[in-house]
């Protein structure tokens, strides 16, 4: 016979399983973020170029590109008080020791000489000094944290025991999400 108030019959436990799933994990490789927003001044069709001199497999097939980051071209979407809608570049550098940040400001930069020789000579004018960094790049931002940053908390000694501590709180926590105690 079943106890109707036992835990196993408690309607609130088991609606947690209700819900979905959490699966907890890590890559083996560690993947930085890297995006560059547009200024209004570079419309789609431009901001696939710094896509497509940015994205790594496109070295083999068109001699241009960083090794081991992916590039894709975003809308950026916000209210016209703001700026209006621009582009953004978002980098995914699957390898940051090969391709890193450095990489791709280098071939931002050149986009940026290309886009400046192509409006000077779409002005007729020979001197490119008027179009800056600031006429294309709003801002440029690595996203999320490092793994510089990730190996320096793992080697700071010092605070070892507060980790642990911090550690534990999360995983009862999540035995608690799970109905466990």
């Amino acid at each position: 016979a079943h106890d109707n108030n036992s835990s196993d019959n408690n309607i609130e436990h088991l609606s947690i399983y209700e819900k979905g799933e959490c699966t907890i994990g890590a890559p083996l490789d560690f993947v930085e973020n890297y995006n560059i927003r547009l200024t209004p001044n570079v419309d789609f069709g431009t901001a696939k170029t710094l896509t497509q001199v940015l994205r790594g497999r496109n070295i083999a097939t068109k001699g241009m590109g960083v090794s081991g980051v992916e590039a894709l071209t975003l809308p950026y979407i916000r209210h016209a008080d703001h700026g209006g809608n621009v582009y953004e570049v978002a980098c995914n550098l699957l390898e940051p020791k090969i391709g890193s940040v450095e990489q791709i400001e280098v071939g931002l930069e050149k986009w940026i000489q290309r886009q400046k020789q192509q409006l000077s000579k779409d002005d007729g004018d020979d001197t490119n000094d008027q179009y800056d960094r600031d006429y294309f790049i709003e801002k440029a931002y690595r996203v999320g944290t490092t793994e510089e940053q990730c190996l320096s908390v793992l080697k700071n000694d010092d605070e070892d025991e507060y980790w642990m501590r911090y550690d534990q709180q999360v995983f009862s926590r999540f035995n608690e999400f799970l109905g466990y105690k």
